[in-house]
């Protein structure tokens, strides 16, 4: 089971929150999206749950070994794990144009 497997139903229902807007041409964008540290949120509410698993386990003890036993540095290992297992869902978020600037 991959990471993105493995967490998978802490990232699926993820809500896409507000984004700083962008200018184009002179109109303003009202963007919406989930940015890096919103996964970064969701993996560290949930780490405890994903490492209580088989396979979450087998991953940790992956980290410590590389983090020469090392328990908060394999923890931030792991997160990051999750996180670039999750990256996909920050990319492309939506635009609107925003009535109020034109």
């Amino acid at each position: 089971m991959s990471a993105a497997e493995l967490s998978k139903q802490y990232f699926d229902n993820l809500k896409p929150g507000a984004l700083d807007p962008v200018y184009r041409n002179g109109i303003r964008y009202n963007r919406v999206g989930n940015t890096e540290g919103d996964l970064r949120a969701v993996a560290e509410a949930h780490q405890s749950d994903l490492i209580n698993t088989p396979q979450g386990q087998m991953y940790y003890k992956q980290m410590l070994q590389r983090a020469g036993g090392d328990p908060a540095l394999a923890q931030q290992m792991f997160k990051d794990m999750i996180v670039a297992a999750n990256i996909d869902k920050t990319l492309r978020p939506t635009e609107t144009v925003d009535p109020y600037s034109l």
